[in-house]
């Protein structure tokens, strides 16, 4: 009876909850090529460690950094994503493939195409792309 009781009442909480279930956002998706990837490591500080006997051991510390430039239609983005668990995934595509981005709200995320998993980048620089001037004629 109170497992009975207990499962409502998680089941009650789960509908009543925001974002509960809830679906992926939609998106407009846009295509982009991936000009160059980078990764750079960031010292962040050093963790001191002390055992049984007195003895300290220090240690440095390092956050990487994944870099990656994609051109659109108009604009070049220089993006970078930092994993936020040493367990986390970041997607760094090859060279010169064909990739697909989305910019909402103020948040970049990227994703390969046909592919479900959306990986959030922040945007370092937006360069925007000059149209191309025709040659001038030669009388």
């Amino acid at each position: 009876m109170k497992r009975l009781i207990v499962t409502l009442v998680l089941i009650a909480i789960a509908q009543v909850m925001p974002g509960a279930g809830a679906k992926q956002k939609e998106r407009t998706w846009r295509r982009g090529i991936v000009q160059d990837t980078s990764t750079q490591r960031t010292y962040v500080g050093s963790r001191t460690t002390r055992d049984y006997y007195g003895s300290e051991t220090s240690e440095a510390r390092y956050v990487k950094h994944y870099m990656v430039v994609i051109e659109g239609s108009d604009r070049i983005y220089v993006t970078w994503q930092t994993p936020r668990w040493r367990w986390s995934r970041v997607f760094v595509p090859a060279v010169n493939t064909e990739i697909e981005y989305s910019i909402s709200e103020g948040r970049f995320y990227l994703k390969p195409i046909g592919g479900q998993k959306e990986f959030r980048a922040y945007v370092e620089k937006v360069i925007v792309k000059k149209p191309p001037t025709p040659p001038a004629e030669r009388s």
